[in-house]
């Protein structure tokens, strides 16, 4: 599920890290109104999927407890992209010529 938040830009979901994902959801489900939803198994790495219906879906990823660098974005490893906060966005062919005029 998605949400059109600008002409042509729509937001997949928005990824969070914690050191306890369960607390963390229980706050987005309680608050917010997120609903828990079937996850993939990543192995040893804990993750949940929650979604806010009719507008996006939250991941919640356990954060990697042997790591000691701070900041939300900070990555070394590209291989720890995955793992940190961040958000996915699609932009439809029809707006993909605005891509010149961002800056940030």
């Amino acid at each position: 599920m998605a949400a059109t938040v600008a002409q042509g830009l729509t937001v997949d979901h928005i990824a969070r890290q914690s050191n306890n994902i369960r607390r963390l959801a229980d706050f987005y489900i309680e608050i917010f109104g997120f609903e828990e939803v079937e996850s993939p198994k990543f192995g040893p790495l804990k993750v949940m999927w929650l979604i806010l219906p009719s507008a996006f879906t939250m991941h919640l990823i356990e954060c990697n407890p042997t790591d000691r660098r701070s900041g939300p974005s900070l990555v070394a490893d590209p291989a720890d992209i995955p793992r940190g906060h961040h958000m996915v966005a699609s932009l439809s062919p029809e707006a993909s010529g605005n891509i010149g005029r961002v800056s940030y």
